[in-house]
């Protein structure tokens, strides 16, 4: 038997909801095939009685500045010595943000989602991020404070970092929120439940775009790419905030969501268009590794480019051709129900689980 233990905080964001759910939920088929599994939110010699520990990451959110980084490294350094394999879980939201110092102490290092191409976490992108780099040198924008430290300084350091699963797996209904915040009170596992699989009508959906976003982030070069969004469609669409009923109303009566970055690549608007049967428009994903893959270019969503030159066209070819683009749709809203759903994709989680700590 494979003993896991789990140190976390627990349910508190949708991120850490997506990565315990489906182990909590599928606990039986790991026992089957011979994984324990242990939670804890606190340290005590009990959470260092395993084989493999998973250490949350955000038990340590606050603990990479400079007055605190040699305090967190000699906490790492501790428990590394105490368990077999010590993991760090690193449920950021962005491919490219990567905890050098993390990376250096554990032995496997998990993502929500990577680059395809590991060997650019050698490079020091501007703003932390791929993209965040990209509109600092092709459209110039600056950000007020410089931060591009945490890079991979070690290229043997890139074999430990690995794809666990991304936030799929959090319910993003209506009642989902509610439904986590219960759970944290009364920790029962039918709480955990995933959004319904609603019958959708093609023929009631007469909204034809929600870009229904945020823009404001702390970097400029983050939330450049909304603001650039906003600036060529807002005349046309409305970007201001609305009730959660009235927007779940529109949802489900909207053809196209828009769904730029924010901190990361992957939010929520993805599971709230898989959800809804509309056509998911994001930025290129060409560069990003993620499983479940829901980004399949053409088939489960439609790209436009970077630097925002095909996106008027994209949109306008997509409304006038409306029924052309439906299947987009619905291959994503299919796919994602099964991940969610059914008995084989459960089983193949469990059977990657086990991969991830055992190949």
């Amino acid at each position: 038997m494979i003993r896991i233990n789990i140190f976390t905080k627990g349910l508190i964001t949708a991120n850490s909801s997506s990565f315990l759910i489906p182990i909590i939920k599928n606990i039986k088929i790991l026992s089957d095939l011979n994984i324990s599994i242990k939670f804890f939110k606190k340290l005590c010699s009990d959470t260092l009685d395993c084989d493999f520990l998973l250490l949350d990451s955000r038990l340590l959110r606050n603990g990479w500045g400079s007055n605190q980084i040699e305090e967190t490294k000699n906490f790492l350094l501790h428990i590394k010595s105490r368990v077999n394999k010590l993991v760090f879980v690193d449920l950021s939201d962005s491919s490219s943000f990567i905890i050098n110092d993390a990376l250096e102490i554990c032995d496997i290092y998990l993502k929500n989602q990577i680059y395809k191409n590991k060997e650019n976490y050698l490079k020091p992108y501007y703003g932390r991020r791929i993209f965040s780099d990209y509109y600092h040198k092709f459209f110039k924008i600056n950000d007020d404070s410089l931060d591009n430290k945490n890079y991979v300084k070690k290229k043997k350091n890139l074999e430990k970092i690995k794809v666990s699963w991304n936030s799929c797996f959090a319910n993003y209904g209506y009642f989902g929120d509610v439904l986590i915040k219960i759970y944290n009170t009364v920790p029962l596992n039918f709480l955990l439940s995933f959004p319904p699989q609603k019958k959708i009508s093609v023929k009631k959906k007469n909204i034809d775009l929600n870009c229904r976003m945020s823009t404001n982030y702390s970097k400029n070069t983050v939330s450049f790419q909304r603001r650039k969004i906003k600036e060529m469609l807002e005349k046309k669409y409305d970007f201001s905030k609305i009730s959660k009923r009235k927007y779940y109303d529109e949802l489900i009566r909207t053809k196209i969501i828009i769904s730029p970055f924010g901190y990361g690549e992957i939010n929520l608007k993805d599971f709230e268009a898989f959800l809804n049967g509309c056509i998911l428009v994001k930025p290129d994903m060409a560069h990003l590794d993620t499983w479940p893959n829901f980004y399949i270019k053409n088939k489960t969503y439609l790209s436009f480019k970077w630097d925002f030159s095909d996106l008027l066209e994209k949109l306008e070819n997509i409304l006038l051709n409306y029924e052309e683009f439906i299947d987009v749709a619905m291959n994503a809203r299919e796919f994602y129900f099964n991940c969610l759903y059914d008995f084989g994709f459960k089983e193949e989680f469990c059977l990657r689980f086990k991969r991830l700590f055992c190949d």
